[in-house]
């Protein structure tokens, strides 16, 4: 695990923890501060739910009930915690490779993290914003 990740871990005081008996990927309990990742998983995959989950943690803590009270806060949550995943391997894909952000190939990128095709909107719409905010 890279050390940005272990320092937002820190910094969010979030426990991890490991389970064979998860059905999901992965879940993030607010009320406790835990994230449960599924033990069975590759490693890879597990930091990308590490990653995942911790986009709930940073950004749904007290946002539990609307979470839940919706199909759309429910699709807009996840879409947060993926741009979140997506950001972070970004990140460490380009200290990884030494590149700049221009130069990543999205398609290149997907199959380098072993990511479904179907994150490809979010990581052009994660590119798009790394890039321009390079640009000010």
């Amino acid at each position: 695990m890279y050390r940005r990740v272990q320092d937002l871990i820190d910094n969010l005081h979030v426990i991890i923890k490991y389970s064979s008996e998860l059905e999901a990927d992965g879940a993030y309990l607010p009320k406790l501060n835990w994230i449960i990742i599924n033990s069975k998983l590759d490693e890879h995959a597990q930091f990308e739910t590490l990653l995942h989950e911790l986009g709930h943690a940073c950004q749904h803590h007290d946002c539990i009930e609307l979470y839940n009270a919706t199909i759309a806060s429910h699709s807009k949550f996840e879409y947060e915690a993926d741009k979140f995943m997506i950001s972070e391997l970004v990140e460490a894909y380009i200290s990884a490779n030494d590149i700049d952000i221009t130069q990543i190939n999205y398609v290149n990128f997907i199959l380098d993290n072993d990511l479904d095709s179907s994150y490809i909107p979010v990581l052009q719409k994660v590119l798009y914003t790394k890039s321009r905010n390079m640009n000010y």
